[in-house]
């Protein structure tokens, strides 16, 4: 099993060419600028596959959208389903990251930034 900053470390670089705007791991800041992504994660759990002591790790990760209007925020999140859905036996090759979903999508607006919330889980086996 990788580690999980380097799970995060792959997640922000599809990210960051699927969308073509920065990333950052960590939430927004006073002087952060939009458009803008960010990631969190949510939690994790580990589950037993059988007596050889493998496991399969489930992780969720909080997604952030943030643009300044709604239409270039949805854009944003278009293309960046379309990458995963394009990618996703790459990513299993490259990464080992399987049955990855996003399982919860809601939309905000505040103070004249438009923000999506993505929830995305992926799992890996190790």
């Amino acid at each position: 099993m990788k580690p999980i900053t380097e799970v995060l470390e792959a997640l922000i670089g599809e990210l960051q060419k699927a969308s073509e705007i920065r990333v950052k791991p960590a939430w927004i800041s006073p002087g952060d600028r939009v458009p803008l992504i960010t990631i969190l994660m949510h939690d994790s759990e580990l589950k037993p596959i059988d007596m050889s002591w493998k496991m399969v790790y489930e992780l969720r990760f909080q997604i952030d959208i943030w643009h300044k209007t709604a239409k270039e925020r949805d854009k944003v999140f278009d293309k960046i389903l379309g990458h995963f859905e394009e990618n996703k036996e790459r990513f299993h090759d490259d990464y080992g990251w399987f049955d990855i979903r996003f399982t919860g999508v809601t939309d905000l607006e505040e103070e004249g930034v438009f923000r999506k919330i993505v929830m995305l889980r992926l799992r890996m086996v190790a």
